[in-house]
């Protein structure tokens, strides 16, 4: 096995397989890269550019190229020499070749490969030399190899700087390569390789792993005849950690079943097991590599051993484990052979654990946990489920049940974060690579661009009336917490859009340009009413209507990466007359302005609008203070938070692969193909449901903060399951209901948490400290069995008398008070309450 890096600065690697050589061969960023140098080296031969100038030029240019570790695979993913496992592989470079390498190729080496055990061989990327991949023969080692195979090929000089194991070779285009042995070069070893660098955990593990094979006493199927869990569904575990809630609800679902083995892997531990292997995996850098594919699931297997599997797992759990992640493997007698082998040589308890072992350790028993939770809340929910029309419900209740609404506006914990996202196509892959704790604010940003696509669908809202996708987001976190990573999406999302606006920005330019170059008595064209969709947030207002009634009915859109910019150049006035545009955009409402001038724009347009932006606290807190908030502005927006990053390790991001961009790309064009009406009876149903809920919810608490913002927290969570049924092909599966409702829940919580104590404040004059210790306890149960409006009053000071009237009219209502009989000497009506199991604190 041998690793592959992105390019020479980088220092993070992931195992290579014929697919990834091949892509990275067949790449734009290699063929653009060797074809520039190509151009330079042409230049060094026509006398056009000197020896010294092509050099540092090439050294440039290479910097760009991906490239192979073909010396050695490393444990932790990280190019270091002290983590090096020897591939036995070797590599020979010629340099400077006097000729074509082609011609020093097929005369010197071409009929002798299979001797020499030659399995790659290619042009270096400068056009001048010759790089070789080789077998080292048995009983050599790295430097001696490449010296026997120089004698054999008549070679006095070579690059004797390649005796490094972290050393890598530039990738080259496939048209420079000479020849390939694909079978060979990524063949499982079957001779033991040179000693590695370093000792330690795992680095010298695999050492003479399979040397010993022929020692030990063979392990016959007979041993491990007893029956084992079933295997897993095939492709279950090629992207285990994908997706967190794929990963829980399988490893979820495994029974005992019928097996009789002492490792049940359907209970709590065995669960744990399957995601301490999982774990391991991604650690090793096999996440988006097949571990079942012939010809690496020795190397694979080996890896995952090597990075901690073996430390954390007996070899009996490790043999049960494997039976389930590699059924045709583990059906070999050599794959139960090597794991027996590599226990009996490198297993020892007694060794104190790394830090990465034992985070791979706690975050094991975190998902096992969840998993069982998960499993339990499920089988209540069959037990006590009448109808399953209503089992599209049960997924409110898990997305409920991280609600921490706190009264306390200081309060910035990250508690409240959902812990699995349903996995919606084009969103999932979205959120590729980004670290978990970061996926809900990515998500919250990436939300308004993909409603933008979908301009031209309409749906029914729960109180009947049509609606279209409006969404607006703000994503806040303190200056350095890694904001970014939602920019980094949009501009997947928004660059067919982009490209779209190119051919009218073109346009636009050129009438400008005519106009400024025309002369005094020539007359211009009209100005061309192009359609642009990509508009800055700074944009004018006049500007902003121009491009409106442009449109065509689309929808534009907007990304600013900082709010305090937005706030300071939208000063003299600018800024309320934007709020005042975004509030319209919310649901496609009307606006216009109307100016004597030809200079300014006129007209009245439907205002189809949303936007994407990022900023700190201090920023949200000065655009949207007391008017801001009360207007509505506030619960028209999705405001997400990053999670806290003081005092925290660096987060660690990984590579997004092709067929993500490519998902993404295609779930860009299924939200620009939808038109019209969009019936979703389902979503309506649970959405419908939820807001009840918190109505409920609200009442009981006189929660007027919660009581306001559910009622838009539902819209919006509405329009995202839209989005997401769109992106599910017009189906309202489960995974659509659940994400409407877990968007419609973080949305209430943090909008009563960023915005709720300023609300409370506009809505009590007096109020000098509204935050209570009750703030989790409902005021019904905090009344007496009879009470007046001034017993309200008394333990809610921030509401009216007549706010307090209106609560118990709303009460008697609902049947939970019933009025009593005036009694002289009563100085207010008297109400009593009514026994009801159904209304609870």
């Amino acid at each position: 096995m041998f690793d592959y890096i992105q390019n020479i600065r980088s220092h993070h690697t992931v195992p290579c397989t014929a697919e990834i050589l091949h892509t990275v061969m067949r790449s734009t960023i290699v063929g653009q890269t060797c074809a520039e140098i190509a151009d330079c080296h042409e230049q060094l031969l026509r006398g056009e550019m000197s020896r010294e100038d092509f050099e540092t030029k090439k050294t440039e240019l290479k910097k760009r190229l991906p490239a192979f570790c073909f010396h050695a695979h490393f444990k932790n993913g990280r190019r270091l020499n002290a983590e090096a496992i020897a591939s036995g592989l070797s590599i020979l470079d010629i340099d400077h070749i006097k000729g074509s390498p082609e011609v020093f190729f097929h005369e010197k080496v071409k009929d002798r490969v299979k001797e020499l055990g030659i399995v790659l061989a290619h042009k270096t990327p400068s056009g001048e030399g010759l790089r070789l991949v080789f077998i080292i023969p048995q009983g050599m080692g790295l430097v001696e190899a490449q010296q026997w195979l120089a004698k054999q090929i008549g070679l006095e000089a070579f690059d004797e700087a390649c005796k490094d194991l972290a050393r890598c070779s530039f990738a080259v285009p496939e048209e420079y390569v000479l020849f390939l042995d694909e079978e060979e070069l990524f063949k499982e070893p079957q001779q033991p390789h040179p000693q590695p660098l370093s000792k330690g955990e795992g680095s010298d593990m695999l050492q003479d792993t399979l040397a010993t094979t022929n020692n030990a006493a063979a392990i016959t199927p007979a041993e491990h005849s007893q029956p084992h869990p079933r295997p897993l569904s095939q492709g279950e575990g090629s992207d285990m950690l994908q997706d967190t809630t794929a990963s829980t609800n399988n490893a979820a679902a495994i029974t005992p079943a019928e097996h009789s083995t002492p490792l049940s892997l359907g209970e709590g531990s065995g669960v744990r097991l399957l995601f301490v292997f999982d774990l391991c995996r991604e650690q090793a850098g096999l996440k988006d590599v097949d571990i079942n594919a012939r010809g690496s699931r020795h190397n694979s297997l080996l890896a995952i051993l090597s990075v901690g599997a073996a430390r954390l797992l007996s070899e009996a759990e490790a043999m049960a484990v494997v039976e389930r992640r590699m059924p045709e493997f583990y059906k070999e007698p050599d794959c139960r052979q090597l794991i027996h082998d590599f226990y009996a040589k490198y297993h020892d308890d007694s060794k104190i654990m790394s830090a990465t072992v034992q985070r791979i350790n706690a975050r094991a028993e975190q998902l096992a946990q969840r998993a069982k939770e998960k499993q339990e809340d499920s089988e209540e929910e069959e037990e006590d489920s009448e109808d399953s029309e209503n089992s599209f419900y049960s997924g409110y209740r898990s997305y409920s049940a991280y609600s921490s609404y706190s009264n306390d506006g200081n309060d910035k914990s990250h508690d409240n974060i959902p812990a699995d996202i349903p996995p919606i196509p084009g969103l999932k892959q979205s959120l590729t690579g980004v670290p978990e704790q970061m996926r809900m604010p990515a998500l919250c940003a990436l939300l308004p661009m993909a409603a933008a696509y979908a301009d031209d669908v309409t749906f029914r809202y729960c109180d009947g009336r049509e609606q279209r996708l409006g969404l607006m987001s703000i994503v806040v976190g303190e200056q350095a917490s890694g904001k970014s990573v939602c920019k980094d999406i949009i501009d997947l999302w928004r660059q067919p859009m982009d490209e779209d606006d190119e051919q009218g920005r073109r346009k636009e330019d050129e009438w400008k340009k005519k106009r400024k170059n025309r002369r005094a008595n020539e007359k211009l064209d009209p100005e061309p009413e192009v359609l642009i969709r990509d508009v800055p947030i700074t944009i004018s207002c006049s500007t902003l209507l121009k491009r409106l009634k442009n449109a065509q009915g689309h929808t534009l859109y907007s990304f600013c990466s900082e709010l305090d910019t937005l706030r300071k150049t939208n000063g003299a006035g600018s800024w309320s007359s934007k709020y005042d545009i975004y509030r319209l955009a919310f649901d496609h409402d009307e606006w216009g302005q109307d100016y004597n001038s030809d200079q300014a724009e006129s007209g009245m347009v439907s205002v189809g609008y949303n936007w994407t932006i990022l900023g700190t606290y201090g920023a949200l807190g000065k655009c949207f203070k007391g008017e801001n908030i009360e207007n509505g502005l506030s619960s028209r927006i999705i405001v997400s938070e990053m999670p806290d990053s003081a005092f925290a390790p660096m987060p660690t991001f990984q590579d997004r692969r092709d067929r993500d961009a490519q998902a993404i790309l295609d779930a860009v064009g299924t939200l620009r193909a939808k038109h019209g009406y969009v019936d979703t009876p389902r979503l309506r149903k649970a959405i419908a449901q939820w807001v009840e809920d918190k109505r409920q919810q609200a009442l009981q608490r006189i929660d007027r903060v919660m009581d306001t913002y559910r009622r838009r927290a539902a819209v919006i969570g509405m329009r995202c399951g839209v989005v997401a049924c769109l992106l599910s092909g017009e189906k309202e599966t489960k995974h659509v209901i659940d994400f409407a409702l877990m968007m419609a829940e973080y949305v209430l919580q943090e909008q009563c948490r960023l915005f709720g104590d300023v609300l409370r404040k506009q809505y009590a004059a007096d109020a000098d400290d509204t935050r209570r210790n009750s703030k989790n306890r409902a005021v019904f149960d905090r009344l007496a069995d009879t009470f007046t409006s001034h017993d309200i009053l008394a333990l809610k000071n921030d509401v009216s008398d007549a706010a307090a009237r209106m609560i118990i009219k709303r009460w008697r209502e609902a049947g939970w008070v019933e009025t009593l009989p005036r009694q002289k000497g009563d100085k207010g009506q008297r109400y009593k309450k009514v026994k009801r199991n159904t209304v609870t604190a």
